[in-house]
């Protein structure tokens, strides 16, 4: 009898010493529900670089597209407003979506003070002055969006958000063609520089028709 406590007592510590190897040669595992593991994700430094900047992104755009429409003076202005502010809307909410489903993955709530400072230059003008500052905002930005988001589609280590990245791709280069399309303002300045402030790495090239602003910030 007292041999079949021994070899019980041997077994059950044989176990418990697998168990806590295992777990130690898998730090990454963690516990749910009835003692099923599963792994942890790591989110790179560039992947949440991605992220940030495609967050603050949208927001600008949206709240510029808004303002587009009720401080332009020109149809096309107010329209192309209408268009960023709709596609950008809806490219937040995938992002949104995205992020739910990657742990430790952060979504900025607000803009940055970089993006505050560029939205702010932008409401204190209108008519014409608006439209040249937002002209040159726009072309510059979307360079640097169409570079960012090209970058992370090609080498971007999170397969979910690299597919976002090719799929919003060419609607960013349909904004960076409209912009340079957009026609000179009526009364305004043949070009200015858009509003300073944060930016991507990186230079982007100006627009052909030479409304890129040479310095200073925008909408990424």
């Amino acid at each position: 009898m007292r041999q079949i406590v021994v070899l019980a007592t041997a077994v059950a510590l044989s176990v418990a010493s697998y168990a806590a190897s295992a777990q130690t040669q898998n730090p990454a595992a963690t516990t749910s529900g009835a003692g099923q593991t599963r792994p942890t994700t790591s989110i790179s430094k560039a992947t949440q670089k991605f992220v940030n900047k495609a967050a603050n992104t949208n927001m600008l755009e949206i709240q510029t597209g808004q303002l587009a429409q009720q401080k332009a003076a020109d149809d096309a202005y107010k329209q192309f407003g209408k268009m960023i502010q709709d596609d950008h809307t809806k490219a937040s909410e995938q992002l949104k979506s995205i992020a739910q489903n990657i742990s430790g993955l952060k979504i900025p709530a607000a803009l940055d003070a970089g993006h505050k400072k560029n939205l702010d230059k932008l409401q204190g003008l209108s008519g014409a002055r608006f439209e040249t500052a937002f002209k040159a905002a726009q072309v510059k930005g979307h360079q640097q969006g169409v570079k960012l988001f090209e970058d992370y589609a090609k080498s971007g280590d999170n397969a979910e958000l690299k597919k976002f990245a090719e799929d919003t791709l060419p609607v960013l280069q349909k904004h960076l063609q409209q912009a340079q399309a957009l026609p000179k303002p009526a009364g305004g300045p043949a070009s200015a520089s858009a509003p300073s402030g944060n930016t991507t790495s990186g230079s982007a090239p100006a627009g052909k028709n030479g409304s890129g602003a040479k310095s200073g910030g925008s909408a990424y």
